[in-house]
């Protein structure tokens, strides 16, 4: 009977461990992946395209940082702009949703960016829109 128990109990710790545990070294193709890059450290847009032009000196200055509670701060002096991010998963690849309401150039942030690519001082992003692709790199400081 003691033995029983204590292999019911092995086995209800392992299924809980394994099932209940957050994935500490997630891959590329795992949300928390890119979570776990941009939580780090302040960022800066180094190149964005939006409709064919090139606006990476709208942002210049500009430092974002990404909250683990989907806040997305942008600082610059004494201007903040707030919005929202989220990273979900689709089709084995990533996908990076920014929001910004307002001002304008903020507000050509605000899509469902595909991840290009994503490491631990850089990440590039792009979304296809009707007549060309918008470009986004955000670097960390």
């Amino acid at each position: 009977m003691k033995k029983l128990m204590l292999t019911l109990g092995i086995l209800i710790l392992s299924a809980c461990l394994n099932g209940c545990s957050k994935n500490d070294n997630p891959g590329p193709n795992d949300p928390d992946y890119l979570i776990n890059i941009v939580t780090q450290g302040t960022w800066r847009i180094t190149y964005f395209v939006y409709g064919g032009t090139e606006k990476t000196a709208d942002f210049t200055g500009y430092e974002f940082t990404f909250t683990d509670v989907a806040v997305l701060l942008a600082q610059k002096g004494t201007t903040k702009v707030n919005g929202i991010w989220n990273v979900l998963s689709e089709n084995g690849g990533l996908r990076m949703i920014v929001s910004f309401s307002s001002p304008v150039a903020f507000f050509e942030l605000a899509n469902e960016w595909h991840v290009i690519e994503a490491t631990a001082t850089k990440v590039k992003l792009n979304v296809v829109v009707t007549g060309g692709t918008n470009y986004l790199t955000f670097e960390q400081n």
